[in-house]
């Protein structure tokens, strides 16, 4: 059977977006729901230095941080840059439906020139606002044979993903005992690291871009052992979900009743149980190791579940305010994604308002509320009269290498 994914030839030029009625809605609130539940984790590492593994980031869990660093640990770690990363791999399903010529003349070409600026756009990301970008990790994914497997059968993409990732699990657990062995070995090492981030964060603007060209480069190092392995897998998954028809929204709604809740069924009582096991042990450094890898490892089922419910609220008209906000945003995931640095930059660097390691919760909780009324407003007031949003146009116009009309 063909999907309406892997049939998407668009009767428009291939240089330009698709009309809003052609569009596949789910895809676009499943993605602005990924990149606003990405924010939920980014709020703390915008706020203070990473901890190796530990959820806590150095808060004190304790008073209104309890809960929020629950709610991050059980909803957010790794769940929703899972969905985004399959998202990602799904998209060169979509893009192919506009570009399917054989050879290099439209398709691969275009495709390894999107992945270039995109590389180029993360590049700048990670050096000159977050050093945990994301972007350009996924353009050299994108560049590794994601374009050339795209033709594979849906279930041997689901094998070969489920494979990768599980490869990077394994990674994941032995990154994070070496960080714990470390912190038990070498606490004056770890202590510098953490004074590294802080001096990076809170000193001024070169010295932040001082110490995020060397996470930079650092994350380079790590790239192909432990990363290129979890985002290749996931974008793989990702792909193969799509060439199915259950990314899209192509499946029933007792499908997707039946996914939400086997998916949330097996993901929430073990995120729950394994963070609830990490706090019994006073949050000990290779407990925490072991409870990072085994969030990764449910990000799965949680994942899935979030797309089981994105799926059927993208079908019941009674949430039509719900369903435009969403898909707004998802259109305009790259321009909102970048949104969330320059807010976290503004509100956290020293050389800025400095309210690094000032802030704690509830005052974090409403910087990320704020954040995501910024992204819903910003994208529908933005999309109201334009056809693509800000960072988005740049990407494109860089891609064709002609500047698109961005008005309606």
């Amino acid at each position: 059977m063909t999907t309406a994914a892997e049939s998407l030839v668009s009767p428009t030029p291939a240089n330009m977006p698709r009309p809003q009625a052609d569009r596949l809605i789910a895809v676009d609130m499943l993605r602005g729901v990924a990149v606003l539940g990405l924010m939920l984790v980014h709020i703390f590492v915008f706020s203070q230095p990473m901890d190796s593994v530990d959820p806590r980031h150095g808060l004190d869990f304790a008073g209104a941080n309890a809960p929020f660093i629950w709610i991050q640990a059980v909803l957010g770690v790794g769940n929703f840059i899972f969905l985004f990363s399959m998202l990602f791999g799904a998209s060169v399903l979509f893009f192919d439906g506009k570009h399917n010529e054989p050879g290099l003349k439209a398709g691969a070409r275009l495709w390894y020139q999107r992945m270039f600026w995109l590389a180029v756009i993360g590049g700048a990301h990670a050096v000159f606002l977050f050093f945990g970008d994301i972007l350009l990790s996924y353009a050299l994914c994108g560049m590794l044979g994601l374009w050339w497997l795209r033709k594979m059968p849906a279930r041997h993409l689901m094998w070969i993903g489920a494979g990768a990732y599980g490869l990077s699990l394994l990674g994941y657990l032995l990154m994070g005992l070496l960080m714990a062995f470390l912190e038990t070995s070498e606490p004056e090492m770890m202590a510098e690291f953490r004074q590294m981030q802080i001096e990076g964060h809170a000193g001024s603007f070169l010295d932040g871009v001082r110490y995020r060209i060397v996470h930079v480069a650092q994350m380079m190092a790590m790239f192909p052992f432990v990363v290129f392995w979890g985002l290749a897998g996931t974008m793989l998954i990702g792909l193969s979900l799509a060439k199915q028809g259950v990314l899209t929204g192509e499946r029933s709604t007792r499908f997707y009743l039946k996914l939400s809740g086997i998916s949330f069924g097996i993901g929430l009582p073990l995120s729950i149980a394994a963070f609830a096991w990490l706090q019994a042990g006073d949050f000990a450094s290779y407990r925490s190791a072991v409870w990072f890898t085994v969030s990764m490892l449910l990000s799965v089922p949680m994942a899935l579940g979030y797309l089981g419910v994105v799926m059927l609220l993208a079908r019941f008209s009674v949430f039509r305010p719900l369903q435009i906000a969403l898909a707004a945003v998802g259109r305009m995931a790259l321009t909102n994604y970048l949104m969330h640095s320059v807010i976290g930059a503004v509100i956290f660097h020293g050389w800025a308002l400095g309210f690094y390691q000032q802030l704690e919760f509830p005052e974090l909780a409403w910087i990320l509320l704020g954040t995501w009324a910024a992204n819903i407003l910003f994208s529908l007031a933005w999309l109201h009269y334009f056809r693509f949003g800000p960072a988005e146009w740049l990407w494109r116009s860089l891609t064709y290498w002609a500047r698109q009309p961005v008005r309606h």
